[in-house]
C-alpha cells in the first residue's frame, strides 16, 4: 500500500514499410527485404531467377517486422 506503479502502454511493434523491389535482381531484392527486417518468399516462374516483376504486398505498404513479402521472378 502506498507504492507507486508505472504503467507503460504500447502501440505494438513499429511497422516497417515494404521496399520497392520490382525491377531489381532477385538477390538484390532479397537483400533489401532482409535489411528491412522482412522475410522473402520467391516464385521463379521461368527458372531464370533474374529480375523481380511483381511483389506482394505492394511497395510502401506497412507491415509488422518479420512479415513475408512474396517476389515473382522471371
Amino acid at each position: 500500500h502506498g507504492d507507486t506503479i508505472s504503467l507503460v502502454l504500447s502501440k505494438g511493434p513499429q511497422m516497417v514499410a515494404v521496399p520497392n523491389v520490382q525491377g531489381k535482381k532477385a538477390d538484390e531484392a532479397r537483400a533489401l527485404l532482409d535489411q528491412a527486417g522482412l522475410k522473402t518468399n520467391e516464385f521463379d516462374l521461368l527458372g531464370g531467377g533474374n529480375r523481380v516483376f511483381a511483389q506482394t504486398p505492394d511497395a510502401g505498404t506497412t507491415v509488422k517486422p518479420g512479415s513475408s513479402v512474396t517476389i515473382y521472378v522471371d
